[in-house]
């Protein structure tokens, strides 16, 4: 590392190490093939363990935005050299929600999209991870105002969540509620209403009244019916 820093290949600061990017790309191109499939999936694994983004928790926030150049790079090298698809997959997701949370919403479609072809690669098109990485970017398409994408997407998400995992699993009362957002946005009050009713339905019964998604729905079902 001192010898390194000598000839400004790599920095020292705190408790990181900045390297290079043309000592970087030396590294990667003096790889085999097999070697470069061994650290691509080591690095993605490791990147997915840390990345400590969490819409629940606001302290990760601020983490999770600084590590996200690291996070796009580690899961775009995986992607490319088709190793640890699903890990990739998983880190492009939470790539896609850090981004939501920063209105990053064309940034945030790609990542979520990435984790969705991913996926269907790896697990076919009715995976309930498939269900979860469509419903994250339905939800994208819509804050970008693209519904009818939104749609498409949040509808397919209802559809795969319903079968493997039954009416009243959580991540079926999250798409639903996403869903009536979508007809909230739309004016259509109705159909969120009813929507927002099956989900609060849900989470009550399986969550338990004081659980944070129950405050959820309840605060849109106020807020569609003021509408």
């Amino acid at each position: 590392v001192t010898e390194l820093s000598h000839y400004s290949l790599l920095e020292r600061e705190k408790n990181y190490l900045n390297v290079h990017r043309l000592v970087q790309e030396v590294l990667r191109q003096r790889l085999t093939p097999a070697k470069r499939k061994t650290w691509a999936k080591r690095a993605c694994k490791l990147m997915n363990d840390i990345f400590p983004f969490d819409w629940d928790a606001p302290v990760t926030w601020k983490p999770a935005a600084t590590l996200l150049p690291h996070a796009w790079a580690a899961a775009g090298h995986a992607a490319r050299q088709e190793v640890a698809v699903d890990t990739a997959a998983r880190l492009y997701n939470s790539i896609g929600c850090s981004l939501r949370r920063q209105a990053a919403f064309s940034e945030a479609r790609d990542a979520h999209g990435e984790a969705l072809r991913l996926a269907e690669h790896e697990f076919g098109k009715e995976h309930e991870d498939v269900g979860v990485y469509a419903n994250n970017l339905g939800s994208v398409l819509r804050a970008k105002g693209k519904f009818e994408e939104a749609k498409a997407y949040l509808e397919r998400a209802l559809e795969i969540d319903e079968k493997p995992l039954g009416g009243d699993h959580p991540d079926f009362a999250r798409t639903l509620n996403n869903l009536g957002t979508l007809n909230q946005s739309q004016g259509r009050y109705v159909d969120a209403e009813h929507l927002y009713r099956r989900s609060l339905a849900i989470r009550e019964k399986v969550l338990g009244p004081s659980h944070p998604d129950v405050a959820q729905s309840l605060n849109n079902l106020a807020e569609v019916l003021r509408s």
